[in-house]
């Protein structure tokens, strides 16, 4: 009885405290009375923008991400069919699974050459802007968790 008492105190405590302390929109970009702020209006700006300047590289980028994930997907059909077997074929699967880092790592290597080109025709106040924006770390926007004894 005693716990059902002490359940109850600290679950209302809690929905007390979340009441009492709304949480703002994402990244803090929305007051309380779910309005956008002036920042979420420039960060949305920046990157109509972003788009604008990189429309092209943006479109190709995209088509070949696309076709390095239709590959990496058939991959890992293949791979997960050769190992539902009951004696599957270490060699295959070897094979299928170097072809899916392959293709990861495709993937990686033109995101963040996007990400470079993006960054170098940026202002240096842009370059802060749209790193809060992407969660870039070690931009000016966004540091991450500061390092240990800092």
């Amino acid at each position: 009885m005693k716990k059902q008492v002490v359940f109850v105190l600290v679950l209302l405590t809690g929905v007390a405290v979340m009441a009492a302390n709304p949480k703002k929109g994402r990244d803090n970009m929305e007051n309380r009375d779910g309005m956008r702020s002036e920042r979420y209006e420039e960060v949305k700006a920046l990157k109509a923008k972003v788009y604008e300047q990189h429309k092209g590289l943006l479109d190709a980028n995209r088509e070949k991400i696309q076709k390095l994930r239709l590959e990496q997907e058939k991959v890992h059909l293949a791979l997960k069919e050769e190992l539902m077997k009951e004696k599957p074929d270490w060699n295959k699967v070897s094979k299928w699974m170097d072809e899916q880092k392959a293709a990861r790592d495709g993937i990686w290597k033109i995101q963040k050459e996007q990400q470079l080109t993006i960054m170098k025709s940026l202002t240096h106040e842009e370059r802060a802007k749209w790193g809060s924006y992407s969660r870039m770390r070690g931009s000016d926007g966004y540091k991450g968790r500061p390092a240990k004894g800092k």
